[in-house]
Parts: structure tokens; C-alpha cells; sequence
């Protein structure tokens, strides 16, 4: 195994990758490590990669936002999408659009990976909305409606790199998330009321 430094960066033809490394047994954590930073210079045609770390991480971080009672949920959403959008974490989030384009056209090494694409995501928002007395059906929905919309955004900038362009359309989508959860806790409080 090869041990050592890699270093991603951003150049007018594509991403680079620069490394030094010497051979010794590495451990896992430092594998996985550079196998990501491979499929992040390269992409992975048809490396067989299950699970993304980044993703897992992002996952961890909404769930951490979520729990913070200091931030209302849009502005945890905000955070989030600051934290997405960061031209850093681009290389990653093209690996994982990558990958779950494989994982649509039913690429073998990917079985699975669709299955952890949606749910977990979904979790946080459905939580928090259940708390806040929204309906099960409905609190999915919201849930399947912020994941898809973040999602598009973030291929949005990607393809076009306009930052201004795609935080412009996330925060009135914020705006009209939060309004829309406004209204339908006063429709559920006249029901009950």
C-alpha cells in the first residue's frame, strides 16, 4: 500500500492531482482516503466504489445542524447549502453525481447505493417536521422536496459555476419552505382549534 500526501486542486484545464507516497501498509481510513481522491481527479468509470464518505459526513452535518436549537430550519438548510456549495467539496460532489448516474443505469458494482441515496437524507427534515406537528405524509414530501431541490441546485453550479445564481434560487426556495410550513401549522391549528 502506498502512504503519503495527495493534494487536489483546481487548474483552467480540470482538477489535478499531485501526490508523494512511499510503500508501507497503509491503514484503512488512509486508503479509502486516496482512493477518493482518485475518483475525484479522474472520476470512476469502473472502480468499485459502495459508499462515500463526503456523503456520509454531509449526512451527519445536517443531522448535527438539525439538533442546534439555536437555528431556526431554514437557517440550518442555509448553513448546509453554504457548506454544499463550497467550490472545496466540488470534486466530491461530482463523484457523487457520477456515481449515482452509474448506480441509474444499473451498474453492477453499485447495487445498493440507490438504496442510501434518499432515505437517510431525508431523515433530519421528516424529524424535525414531525416535532413541529406536520403530518407524517407530509413532513416526507417537504423532506423528498428540499433533498431534490438541493440536489438540482448543486448540478446547477456545478455545470454553470454561477455562486450568486444558484444562492439566489436556494434562498427563495428557504423563503418559500418556511412560509409553507407557516401556513400549514396555522391550516392543522383551525382544524384542531
Amino acid at each position: 500500500m502506498a502512504t503519503g500526501t495527495y493534494l487536489l486542486a483546481e487548474t483552467p484545464g480540470g482538477t489535478t492531482i499531485t501526490f508523494e507516497y512511499t510503500l508501507q501498509q497503509a491503514p484503512l481510513s488512509e486508503r479509502l482516503a486516496a482512493a477518493v481522491a482518485r475518483a475525484c481527479a479522474g472520476g470512476i468509470s469502473d472502480l468499485s466504489l459502495r459508499q462515500i464518505a463526503v456523503e456520509q459526513q454531509q449526512r451527519e452535518a445536517l443531522t448535527a445542524l438539525g439538533a442546534d436549537p439555536s437555528l431556526t430550519p431554514t437557517a440550518a438548510a442555509m448553513r448546509m447549502w453554504e457548506r454544499s456549495a463550497d467550490p472545496a467539496l466540488w470534486p466530491l460532489e461530482r463523484l457523487f453525481f457520477d456515481l449515482y448516474a452509474q448506480a441509474l443505469q444499473g451498474k453492477e458494482h453499485l447495487a445498493g447505493f440507490l438504496d442510501t441515496a434518499l432515505e437517510p437524507w431525508f431523515a433530519p427534515t421528516v424529524k424535525a417536521q414531525l416535532a413541529r406537528g406536520m403530518p407524517p405524509d407530509q413532513a416526507r414530501a417537504l423532506a423528498r422536496l428540499g433533498v431534490a431541490t438541493t440536489r438540482g441546485l448543486l448540478l446547477d453550479l456545478l455545470a454553470t459555476g454561477d455562486r450568486a445564481g444558484v444562492d439566489a434560487a436556494m434562498r427563495m426556495f428557504l423563503d418559500w419552505y418556511e412560509n409553507a410550513v407557516a401556513v400549514g401549522a396555522c391550516a392543522r391549528a383551525c382544524r384542531n382549534g
